[in-house]
């Protein structure tokens, strides 16, 4: 089960939170005008697995980095929880990026890194990055050439080079777009991603 299991107590600004949230009457979700059914049921339950990552939130806009995972077999509503904290986290100001790997994509080199890059390079500070960085971005992805005035350059053959530049310009990004604030990165899927 998706269990979220914390010692700590929560601060008085996110019980209140938490609070709002729970009372908070949501809109009338979407629906089909002919059929009257609703586009997605609400979204009910997972209080404590919210608590977690509300309180890891709390955590990383006090400048400590923080990783969670959501587990659970298929069909568990991971991907819906995901879009769910998303939203709660928006509607707070966060800056969230949504990424999800596709498992039509597990056998193309670096598909789900240049999905993470092209979401992140849409944040603002996304151009703060280093000339180096934007030509392996660009490298990686052709459609951030644009956006780093950077022309592709050919990347080592050797992986483990390779490897260690896109590591080092990954970093450089996330540092750049996490400079003033935090960023909450909700990877989808992850076992579907790439190996490299």
């Amino acid at each position: 089960s998706a269990r979220a299991a914390d010692d700590e107590s929560l601060e008085p600004a996110t019980e209140a939170l938490l609070r709002r949230l729970r009372a908070e009457a949501r809109p009338a979700v979407d629906s089909d005008v002919a059929t009257g059914i609703p586009a997605a049921p609400e979204f009910q339950g997972r209080t404590e697995v919210f608590s977690h990552i509300l309180r890891a939130w709390q955590r990383a806009q006090r400048g400590a980095a923080q990783r969670c995972a959501i587990l659970g077999p298929p069909g568990f509503g991971k991907t819906r929880l995901l879009h769910e904290i998303a939203h709660r986290l928006r509607m707070h100001q966060g800056r969230v990026v949504i990424v999800r790997a596709r498992q039509s994509e597990r056998d193309d080199s670096w598909a789900f890194l240049a999905d993470l890059v092209v979401e992140l390079a849409r944040l603002p500070g996304a151009i703060g990055v280093n000339a180096s960085t934007g030509k392996v971005l660009a490298e990686l992805t052709p459609a951030l050439a644009d956006i780093y005035k950077s022309t592709p350059e050919a990347m080592p053959r050797q992986m483990a080079e390779q490897k260690r530049q896109r590591s080092l310009a990954l970093v450089d990004l996330l540092g750049a777009v996490a400079e003033e604030q935090p960023v909450a990165l909700l990877l989808d899927d992850l076992q579907w991603a790439d190996a490299d």
